[in-house]
């Protein structure tokens, strides 16, 4: 079955080929052009089955060919980067092209374009750096937030789940509305001003778990600004430590799967997709953005689930998880793992899509018992998966296959000190002592 986005100019036919395909209609203005060819529609293989690398595919097709806002041209961050840090020295070739442009600009009386003066101001800025590494470099570009926080996207794409890509993205539109301006100098944002932000949401009644989901990712692209030196060393982040008013929450805390429920979903999924996902939310208690973009490898003789290893949701969250018996002769046997790339190649577009798969069968098996569905997700195959290892092994080894940090005040200091670690003998050893879901009859690939 073919499947279609209609704002990303993919499309994928699995019975066909394991690659994305490139899918677009051609724009008048482009269809005298090669390599479209009088065409009113273009498709081209991106010779890949992985949708991330898909997308890189298609933005540079995109790019180079000048097609839906992609361009060579530098955006407001890249100017400023440019102008900001002058770390690439010009050649021969350059040099004399930029003062042809100077003298076919500036020369004649106009402006010279922001791509050029930002090259010019960089080289300059990069041999003030040469006499003096301490000399503070002087910009006049300001850091939009938009275009900072796009790029702080692509340099994440590869370990945000599409949820937290879409807090991040609330984040930025709530706070440009509260500056009422999108082109402000996000480098000039102090303290004062989030606290007057965090009032504005506070007015608005969000709640505060929210409040704090901003200021995190707001922080993050202020950490990030800072790392490539868009923002001055000396700068505190002023997303960090503001005070939220206590709000008093009602949040009941979620429950851990039963063992007979865990058996029951996966007894009664309709698909291999979710039979796969419910027995790897068990025996590993993957968050299910990390059941989606896990790669499975061996190592010393064990099978292994590799998990976040371009970082995650927390720094412990990049680990190795041996894969219990049952459930890699369950990955090995299914369909929907390929070998040769280590993936399972989910039929869901990604992690959000695979979520509410099973959220919708998990409300149909809970609604044909009686049971109130709502205290069980999928986090609750986690909950069980740590209360397991907690009950039998202690919180420091089952730590090490939760992805939780060792620095928890739960923990004694002698614990958090010494601990050396697990080997993956040992690890192995742990997640084959959970309890077993039954074997049942293999299910057939959805594929509506």
């Amino acid at each position: 079955m073919t499947r279609r986005y209609r704002h990303d100019y993919l499309t994928i036919n699995r019975s066909k080929s394991k690659n994305w395909m490139l899918n677009f209609r051609v724009p008048e203005s482009h269809r005298n052009q090669p390599p479209f060819a009088g065409r009113e529609t273009y498709q081209c293989s991106t010779r890949t089955p992985d949708i991330q690398e898909a997308c890189r595919f298609r933005d540079a097709f995109f790019k180079e060919h000048g097609l839906f806002g992609f361009s060579d041209e530098a955006s407001p961050a890249e100017i400023y980067w440019k102008t900001f840090s002058g770390d690439e020295r010009f050649s021969d070739e350059e040099r004399e092209l930029l003062q042809e442009v100077v003298e076919d600009t500036v020369g004649l009386g106009s402006k010279l374009p922001e791509t050029y003066a930002s090259r010019i101001a960089g080289d300059r800025s990069r041999e003030q750096s040469l006499r003096d590494p301490l000399a503070t470099i002087q910009h006049h570009h300001p850091l939009h937030l938009v275009t900072l926080h796009d790029e702080y996207l692509n340099y994440r794409s590869s370990d945000f789940a599409v949820k937290t890509i879409s807090r991040s993205r609330r984040a930025v539109r709530t706070f440009n509305e509260f500056m009422r301006s999108d082109t402000y100098d996000f480098s000039r944002v102090k303290k004062t001003l989030v606290f007057k932000y965090v009032q504005y949401l506070e007015r608005k009644s969000l709640h505060e778990t929210t409040i704090r989901g901003y200021l995190t990712s707001l922080g993050q692209v202020f950490d990030y600004a800072q790392r490539l030196g868009y923002i001055t060393d000396e700068r505190l982040n002023p997303f960090k430590e503001q005070r939220l008013r206590s709000v008093k929450r009602d949040d009941k805390p979620r429950a851990m799967m039963p063992l007979e429920y865990a058996r029951g979903l996966f007894a009664e999924a309709p698909n291999s997709q979710l039979s796969l996902l419910i027995a790897i939310g068990h025996y590993t208690g993957v968050r299910i953005s990390e059941a989606f973009s896990a790669t499975i490898e061996q190592i010393d003789g064990y099978m292994l689930l590799r998990i976040a290893d371009q970082g995650g949701k927390t720094k412990a969250a990049t680990r190795q998880i041996p894969l219990h018996d049952h459930l890699w002769t369950l990955i090995s046997e299914s369909p929907l793992y390929d070998a040769s790339v280590g993936r399972i190649q989910w039929l869901a577009p990604n992690s959000d899509s695979l979520g509410k798969c099973f959220t919708y069968f998990k409300r149909r098996y809970f609604r044909q018992l009686g049971v109130d569905d709502a205290k069980y997700v999928f986090h609750s195959f986690r909950h069980a998966f740590s209360t397991y290892l907690v009950n039998e092994f202690g919180e420091l080894k089952a730590s090490e296959l939760t992805g939780h940090g060792r620095d928890s005040v739960s923990a004694t200091e002698l614990g958090r000190t010494y601990y050396a670690g697990l080997g993956h003998a040992e690890k192995a050893k742990i997640v084959n002592s959970l309890p077993l879901l039954p074997d049942g009859c293999s299910k057939l690939i959805d594929t509506q």
